[in-house]
């Protein structure tokens, strides 16, 4: 869970041929209007630079490049005063929309024109990097870089990515992950089209779960950043009573650490209301067949099936044959459900 493998240079290089063409179109096409802005924003290097940044870099990157767009062109001063400039601070600018949906009349003169600089600023980032420019053929080479079977943030749901040649012989995607952006797209236009910057997600973490809600690398795990695909967390079983019926069900509890990167995770995916919706079903269904063959019966026959099928098995082709999840935390997300059933699993006793 919550972890990607780093794309290959030839598959960077690939996306920025995809994309480049279409945002330097938008730019020539908003030359006349935003020429001060095209003007920072119109050089290969850049863009490919923001189309490629690691997850590190890209929030430095977007710092930079919104300051330099806000010296370029200044505030116009309706006051008569002669025009000025300011520098792009994000906890000033979720300060400023949140307060502009509120009454943008309390706001002074100045800070009204700041305001109205940052929604003119997105508004125009929007065109440049228009997440629309994602059509269905270029949605599905990027899925297929990615290579995710599984939701990255969840691991519940396939994700697989299907795609069909038209009569062109270009492929474009029949079904596919949906692509969520880590940074938000609300508050970083500017990143919408940033390789880093798409999660392979399926649509209830992307829509319904984590939505909008604002990720920092200093809070949150970012994919890209993880070594490991099996991050530090553990699911247990629970059994829990029904306020309503007051029948005893099983229900599943994710232990970890207080304070850490991964409880924030937790918490804004919503993953531990999501995974007690399995209790009754996977969890009830390893835990009946855990008390209907004790531990020492369960490892008998695991490793008499490993010996049966040693030539031509490994223990981890024994193990998804016989749970039907992956064993190997490398390819843990090449199987729904795999983390969790492994944990539930190694605590009963079957390694």
């Amino acid at each position: 869970m919550w972890h990607l493998d780093s794309p290959s240079k030839a598959d960077l290089d690939r996306y920025c041929d995809l994309l480049r063409p279409k945002i330097k179109k938008h730019l020539s096409d908003l030359s006349t209007t935003m020429p001060e802005w095209c003007g920072v924003l119109n050089n290969d290097n850049l863009l490919d630079d923001i189309l490629t940044a690691r997850p590190e870099r890209l929030f430095k990157l977007n710092t930079e490049i919104l300051n330099k767009l806000l010296i370029a062109k200044q505030c116009e001063s309706n006051t008569g005063h002669a025009p000025f400039g300011f520098t792009y601070s994000e906890r000033q600018l979720r300060h400023y929309l949140k307060f502009y949906r509120k009454n943008i009349n309390n706001l002074t003169d100045k800070n009204k024109q700041r305001v109205n600089r940052y929604k003119d600023l997105f508004s125009f980032l929007d065109k440049v990097f228009n997440y629309a420019d994602f059509n269905s053929a270029i949605a599905y080479e990027v899925a297929k870089m990615k290579g995710r079977n599984t939701c990255t943030y969840c691991n519940r749901q396939y994700t697989f990515t299907v795609g069909q040649e038209d009569t062109n012989g270009v492929a474009k995607s029949k079904t596919r992950p949906q692509f969520d952006h880590w940074f938000a797209h609300s508050h970083y236009p500017l990143l919408s089209l940033s390789f880093y910057n798409l999660i392979p997600s399926c649509p209830v973490c992307n829509s319904a779960a984590k939505g909008t809600t604002h990720y920092s690398l200093k809070t949150h795990i970012h994919p890209y950043t993880t070594e490991s695909p099996d991050p530090d967390l553990e699911f247990r079983p629970e059994l829990k009573t029904d306020e309503k019926d007051g029948k005893v069900r099983w229900s599943v509890k994710l232990v970890v650490k207080v304070g850490s990167k991964e409880e924030r995770m937790i918490k804004d995916l919503m993953l531990e209301e999501l995974y007690a919706c399995h209790g009754p079903l996977e969890l009830k269904d390893i835990m009946d067949f855990r008390m209907k063959n004790n531990p020492t019966y369960l490892k008998t026959l695991f490793k008499k099936i490993c010996r049966k099928y040693e030539k031509e098995r490994s223990i981890n082709d024994v193990y998804r044959m016989m749970f039907g999840v992956e064993r190997n935390p490398s390819k843990i997300l090449d199987r729904p459900l795999s983390k969790f059933k492994r944990d539930i699993l190694r605590r009963e006793g079957i390694e």
